[in-house]
């Protein structure tokens, strides 16, 4: 593995690639490359971590300052100032606006149905969704979890499923 490694029962830290939670587990095969477990949807398979795309809920300032947006800057490469979309090994889908307050629940489905879009046009990534808008964006679960649908390379967290 490149970096140092740390395992712990939530997940393990790895000093390339940040903290990977535990819908992974980490582990080495001989080739010198990086794999994880994904074991959400009862569907495990080992995948490269270079595939794992780490999609979060942002806002149209793309201000990634805070929750999974901060965490998908300083370790997926999620690009500032650009709040929708692919960038780095993210994906954002704007839940606030540019003034941190909530966007219309049909303009973030509309953010999801062009991600589930994405998802399906890249079957060699593994999507791993966040508890997208229900942190700081202040969205109830039941409100978003409709929105996403769990596919072979799309992982939904426990409480969209």
């Amino acid at each position: 593995m490149t970096g140092n490694v740390i395992i712990s029962q939530d997940g393990f830290w790895n000093t390339d690639l940040g903290f990977v939670p535990t819908i992974v587990q980490a582990t080495l095969f001989d080739d010198d490359t990086d794999y994880a477990l994904p074991i959400a949807n009862d569907q495990p398979q080992w995948v490269n971590l270079n595939d794992l795309v780490f999609v979060f809920g942002s806002n149209l300032a793309g201000a990634h300052l805070g929750g999974a947006a901060n965490h998908a800057f300083h370790f997926y490469d999620a690009t500032p100032f650009v709040p929708i979309g692919p960038q780095g090994r993210a994906y954002g889908i704007a839940t606030l606006d540019a003034k941190f307050e909530q966007l219309p629940l049909p303009l973030i489905h509309q953010q999801v149905l062009v991600f589930d879009e994405y998802a399906k046009g890249h079957p060699e990534k593994i999507f791993w969704v966040t508890a997208i808008g229900t942190g700081i964006a202040g969205f109830a679960v039941e409100d978003i979890k409709p929105m996403f649908t769990a596919r072979d390379n799309v992982y939904l967290p426990e409480e969209f499923k």
